[in-house]
């Protein structure tokens, strides 16, 4: 399946609300070909239980540690499954390998969940320099 294909189809599946089906699209997909732009997908997808994807990403992790998009992915599925701590460690790591404004955006996110307010408007602006 190229991972093009696949990221549309996934992205259909969203908009019409099945997260299930664009997961299962999305994990064939990198089963056979690994991209950085599909798994970021895979933060969106999926049912109300994360911990199936958390555990399957994590072992994507052990061959792709340093792809900012599967840190980022992580910390969404951490975030869906109210793990705050270990959302905020992916994001930030994620961050850390390379600024993006879906990364400030999902750190902010965060923060306002925990009750950090003023974390949340730096990465609010940070957000924001990066769409200049």
């Amino acid at each position: 399946m190229d991972p093009t294909v696949a990221a549309t189809a996934a992205r259909y599946q969203l908009a019409l609300g099945s997260p299930a089906d664009a997961q299962a699209i999305i994990e064939q997909a990198l089963d056979r070909e690994w991209n950085s732009s599909l798994v970021a997908l895979y933060g969106e997808a999926g049912g109300a239980d994360a911990l199936p994807q958390i555990e399957r990403a994590e072992k994507w992790l052990r061959q792709h540690a340093r792809d900012p998009a599967l840190l980022l992915a992580l910390g969404k599925l951490c975030m869906r499954q109210e793990l705050w701590g270990k959302a905020q460690s992916y994001i930030e790591a994620s961050l850390a390998l390379e600024a993006t404004h879906d990364g400030h955006m999902t750190l902010a996110a965060l923060m306002e969940r925990i009750g950090k307010p003023q974390e949340a408007v730096l990465h609010f602006r940070r957000s924001a320099e990066l769409t200049r």
